[in-house]
Parts: structure tokens; sequence; C-alpha cells
């Protein structure tokens, strides 16, 4: 939630030419605490000087990133990412991009 949450935050707030937000999964390092959030805390949770792009990607392209992104992934008996499993193990997990104003499902085999 938190990377939807940042995400979300850099998209305009009046429609314009930016349809989604996409962040790479491994920048959020910490998790916001419940009640005042200071400066210190954000820059725990959000540590590197990351500067804000707007780029023109075609389909195929987002579509092979969603598609990198979820590779891989392990889903155990309730439908919950696996984080135990080898394959994520060994693969990590920080490769999953967050999206802001995207949502998408994907099938495991």
């Amino acid at each position: 939630m938190l990377a939807a949450l940042f995400t979300g935050c850099v998209l305009p707030s009046e429609p314009g030419p930016t349809d989604i937000a996409v962040a790479n999964g491994g920048d959020i390092r910490a998790d916001l605490p419940s009640g005042v959030v200071t400066k210190g805390d954000i820059v725990s949770v959000l540590p590197f000087g990351n500067t804000l792009m707007v780029k023109t990607v075609t389909p195929a392209l987002l579509r092979e990133a969603l598609e990198k992104g979820v590779s891989g992934i392990v889903l155990d008996t309730s439908g919950a990412i696996d984080y135990e499993s080898e394959s994520i193990k060994m693969k990590g997990v920080k490769r999953f991009l967050s999206f802001g104003a995207l949502i998408f499902t994907f099938a495991t085999l």
C-alpha cells in the first residue's frame, strides 16, 4: 500500500498526459509509523535522491516490464506470494515495480 501511495502522489492532480506512475520496488526501504510522521521518517522510507521523469512507452514495453516483475512468483495455497519459495529467494523480491493508477492481475503456471 505504501508503494501505491508513493507512486500515486507523483501523478498530477488534474487529468493530463501522464496515465500511470512507476517506481522501482526497491526504492521504499521502511514502513511509515502510525501517528505523526516526521521528515526523518520520510527520509527513512525514501532514502534515495530520485528524480521524476516523464517517458512515453509502448503498451508492449509496459507489458514486458509487468511480466518481468512477476516472473518466477510462487503463490501459497491461499493465493498470497510465497516469499519462502526457492525461486523468490534466488531472484530476490526487490524487482517488483510499484504503480500508481494501475491495477493488474497475472496468472501463474
